[in-house]
């Protein structure tokens, strides 16, 4: 084996052995080693690498590739839940489909106009449209302003709303809502709601939540635009890692408070929203405790719903319960919002 080999192998080990950590960080609570929810958040990362590296080994026929293959195989679970392999899902909605959205709509700064409409007015017109393709039965919305809730509710079409005050979190519903409520997470701007929505096949619980942030975009840019220079500022890169373990903490504190609530639903529940965290992180294993992901269950191709500047994030989710079977789930890629929206088609048993 040549040196340059010796060296690659050296580093897809040590490649390896950054993925294997990466299956652990669902397991481990990052309020007791916050490190871990690093190797999850660079999962998508580790998951490129090794493909990499398995394709040189082979394409050099050595079965050094088995390395790498065997990794990626032992995180199957892993690799399905964030890309989708189910290309022949049933797409067709019929009679007892519920069809179901959860979308970040980042309070439509991202909408852009060169019309003589307010870009306000454009964004509510263009939201409105799509809900309207998408044929939708129930929204989970976040990050939507709150300035006028029943302009909104006749401006996107839907009857029924579920909103508590100084809150952007909204669930629409073409079907009536019989109960209602959420609560506003402490020290935080984030929160759940919930509604009990009467469809023509029973009742069903939709919480949409919207956990805290990381809020390290601006630094992670810094970072970014800092490698090119000739001094690299190691103190933003502290920043970010402070920031991330202050702000975990929080998400595992919200989860636990959400997963109590849910837990006491006496109707079947369809857990929407933004996370703020991979699958790969023990926030999602809390959560999803008892529920089916909806994209790993019936989603194709790249299941990434965050459109910012960090590559290959899944933050959105529509979870849901046994008493349904999953029809079609896609992230519909969209230009007017820093996230992609999940759409799940489901089916009451």
């Amino acid at each position: 084996m040549s040196r340059f080999s010796k060296i690659l192998l050296c580093l897809n080990i040590f490649w390896v052995i950054l993925t294997l950590l990466s299956y652990l960080a669902p397991y481990v609570n990052p309020q007791s080693i916050w490190q871990f929810s690093f190797f999850g958040l660079a999962y998508p990362t580790l998951l490129l690498g090794n493909v990499i590296f398995l394709i040189i080994w082979a394409f050099a026929r050595k079965r050094i590739f088995l390395l790498s293959f065997c990794c990626i195989l032992f995180g199957f679970n892993s690799f399905k839940n964030f890309i989708g392999i189910h290309p022949f899902s049933e797409s067709t909605i019929k009679e007892g489909t519920l069809s179901v959205m959860s979308f970040n709509i980042h309070q439509f700064k991202d909408f852009k106009t060169s019309t003589e409409i307010p870009q306000r007015e454009f964004a509510y017109q263009k939201t409105r449209e799509f809900l309207d393709e998408q044929n939708l039965d129930a929204v989970a919305l976040q990050e939507l302003s709150n300035s006028n809730v029943e302009k909104i509710k006749s401006k996107l079409a839907f009857p029924y709303v579920s909103h508590i005050s100084n809150n952007n979190n909204f669930i629409f519903s073409k079907y009536p809502i019989v109960d209602k409520g959420g609560k506003k997470f402490p020290k935080s701007g984030n929160s759940y709601i919930w509604a009990d929505i009467n469809s023509p096949n029973g009742i069903f619980r939709m919480v949409n939540l919207h956990l805290q942030s990381n809020h390290v975009s601006p630094q992670t840019d810094r970072v970014l635009s800092d490698r090119f220079q000739k001094e690299f500022n190691w103190k933003n890169v502290r920043d970010i890692l402070s920031t991330v373990k202050h702000h975990t903490n929080e998400r595992v504190n919200q989860a636990k408070e959400v997963q109590k609530f849910v837990n006491t639903s006496p109707h079947p529940v369809i857990l929407c929203g933004d996370f703020n965290d991979t699958p790969q992180s023990y926030i999602y294993r809390l959560l999803s405790e008892g529920f089916t992901d909806a994209f790993e269950s019936a989603g194709w191709g790249l299941g990434s719903t965050y459109a910012g500047k960090i590559p290959g994030l899944k933050i959105d989710y529509v979870l849901y319960p046994e008493e349904f079977s999953i029809l079609k789930s896609e992230v519909v890629k969209v230009d007017f919002s820093d996230h992609y929206p999940v759409v799940a088609r489901l089916k009451w048993k």
